[in-house]
């Protein structure tokens, strides 16, 4: 066998494995399709990204912190060189024979002193030549001196100052973060003691390092820094937030030991920036300085931007090959997907008579015999009910709209108004005027029932309608009864007709009636909250426990067909058909104290639902 026949059988081969694993593959589950990507995906790119992360990181952090290390270790050599000059300079200036003695000396009037300050400038030069320095003061504890911007007062506020304490009592050359008592100003100070030549303390010499020098001394890294001494006072500061003055607090105790220089893994105070920490103590002096070297997050070598590129490198063509894969892989089933996908949206415009035929078992097949199902079942389900359930709707409403009309017409009593208006006359003719009004009151009454056309009427009509009621009833007990109406609502509210006197009338009947002496019924309306509560009380009979249950059952069934009680339960139903299920008539009662029923309607009617 030739080369070439060799490399055909060899590549027939590998496509008919490739196609059985495509078959197979296709009838997976689309899930278990969905984990073998993922898998096939992101296994290498997890190892790899997960292997070079780890190497980046410590390379920028063995990097990075060696930098800060070095920059820690040349700063720890400037700041020994500043704090030799300055210490040299507090030496001559503490030593200097003419300070010793003027300060020491006894002087008989002012002008001795003035003649001093006139004629020696040995301080200023000081300070000429020594571009580090920014003040000199010198503090005398006296009383009979003269003062001026170098020879400065030790009053008591001076002197409860720990550095000067310090130095009264011995302790030599110290460094400190000092407010300067003219500019209020922080500023790191040299201090030392000045003796006479007897050797008695005659003052306090305070150098001050000028801030605009150390920053031009340490403005060269490129790095965040930050100096204290002693207890954390910062004396240097490139971070806004970390000021002269500043005290900074931290739960290491070894911040504050001497000799140590360390990697700050919490960053510096927490903050998670690299962070390089020394301390040391230079010469004589009994303080010690701290050092913090912070390296900004975006701050990069030229390693770490080539170790990013082989990372990136490294992702896309670990991408590429995933994308081909899973190109590869999906091929199968997204053909299928769109098949399905198409004929779904022909179901939905409606065609769905569209079909398709699909072989294997996975999800796919199984969504395309579903959709059959469907297609047949809303086939079936339309022809049969669509028209039947559009009847159904027609006939509800016209139902409930006949059956409002029969409601409100159920309690419209009709008299012959014409023939009580004769009756009428005929009593007053007779000069029976009583009788005559009893019957116009009836008359109005009766009116009042047959002219209600409309859905509503307002609050006042209602009301007045319910007091023709009264006084008729007031004609017919007498002394037996007297009744109240009280209101807060206003009198433009919209009420359905023949609400309130219903309520009235089952008091009397129920009530009343029975009762020799002392009835009493109470009108109560007023607003609550978002509603309107009617309330109609009496001091009647009240109702038994089984009667009451009887009138709680038959209102909440609506139930206005026969039997005692239709009143009620017709204004219940008709509230809760106009207003909504939520509002409706309510009744509470005690045997031999009363019955209380209570309406409830919506605040605003306008908002009602029907």
């Amino acid at each position: 066998m030739t080369a070439n026949g060799s490399l055909r059988k060899f590549m027939q081969i590998q496509r008919g494995v490739i196609m059985k694993l495509l078959e197979l593959f296709s009838k997976r589950k689309v899930r278990t399709q969905m984990m073998i990507i993922y898998l096939i995906v992101m296994f290498p790119l997890f190892i790899g990204s997960a292997y070079m992360l780890s190497g980046m990181k410590n390379i920028i952090s063995e990097s990075s912190s060696t930098e800060l290390i070095n920059n820690a270790d040349r700063i720890r050599i400037r700041l020994n060189d500043m704090i030799y000059i300055s210490e040299n300079i507090s030496d001559m200036i503490c030593s200097n024979p003419e300070i010793s003695e003027f300060l020491s000396g006894t002087y008989e009037n002012n002008s001795e002193i003035y003649h001093f300050y006139a004629n020696n400038n040995f301080i200023d030069s000081y300070i000429a030549v020594f571009p580090q320095i920014k003040y000199v003061r010198i503090f005398v504890d006296r009383d009979d001196f003269v003062y001026n911007s170098v020879f400065r007062h030790a009053d008591e506020k001076i002197k409860q100052q720990a550095w000067y304490s310090e130095c009264v009592a011995g302790y030599g050359i110290s460094w400190r973060v000092i407010r300067d008592v003219a500019d209020r100003q922080y500023y790191l100070s040299c201090v030392k003691a000045i003796y006479s030549e007897t050797g008695g303390l005659v003052g306090i010499a305070q150098i001050e390092i000028s801030p605009e020098w150390i920053n031009e001394y340490f403005d060269d890294y490129g790095y965040d820094a930050v100096f204290s001494v002693n207890n954390g006072i910062v004396f240097y500061s490139t971070i806004n937030e970390v000021s002269p003055g500043k005290i900074i607090i931290s739960d290491n105790a070894d911040l504050y030991k001497l000799n140590k220089s360390m990697v700050l893994d919490s960053g510096f105070m927490g903050n998670g920036e690299l962070t390089v920490f020394e301390a040391f103590q230079y010469g004589d002096s009994n303080s010690i300085f701290q050092i913090f070297m912070i390296n900004p997050d975006d701050t990069f070598s030229e390693r770490t931007n080539a170790l990013y590129l082989s990372y990136i490198g490294y992702i896309a063509f670990l991408l590429v090959l995933s994308l081909a894969i899973i190109i590869i892989f999906t091929a199968v089933f997204a053909r299928r997907i769109m098949l399905l996908r198409d004929r779904m949206h022909s179901v939905a415009g409606g065609e769905f008579e569209a079909q398709l035929s699909l072989t294997g078992r996975d999800e796919v097949t199984d969504l395309n015999n579903d959709l059959s199902v469907m297609v047949k079942s809303m086939q079936k389900l339309m022809n049969e009910n669509y028209e039947a359930k559009i009847r159904a709707e027609s006939f509800r409403f016209d139902q409930m709209e006949a059956e409002f009309k029969a409601l409100a017409s159920q309690i419209n009593p009709h008299f012959l108004y014409n023939t009580l208006e004769t009756i009428r006359m005929k009593a007053y003719v007779n000069n029976d005027k009583e009788t005559a009004g009893l019957i116009k009151k009836l008359g109005k009454f009766m009116r009042r029932c047959l002219e209600v056309k409309s859905d509503t009427v307002t609050l006042k009509s209602e009301l007045e309608f319910t007091t023709s009621y009264l006084e008729l009833q007031s004609a017919r007990f007498g002394d037996r009864i007297s009744y109240t109406i009280e209101s807060n609502v206003s009198d433009d509210y919209l009420i359905l007709p023949l609400i309130i006197q219903p309520l009235v009338e089952n008091a009397f009947v129920h009530g009343i009636e029975s009762s020799k002496s002392n009835g009493k019924i109470a009108i109560r309306i007023r607003y609550r909250g978002e509603y309107v509560y009617i309330d109609v009380c009496d001091n009647g009979r009240g109702i038994t426990p089984e009667r009451l249950k009887e009138i709680h059952s038959k209102l909440e069934a609506n139930d206005t067909s026969s039997g005692k009680s239709i009143g009620l339960t017709n204004v219940n139903k008709r509230v809760k058909m106009y207003f909504g299920d939520e509002y409706g008539l309510f009744v509470h009662s005690t045997p031999g104290e009363g019955t209380e029923m209570r309406v409830i309607l919506p605040r605003y009617p306008e908002t009602r639902t029907r």
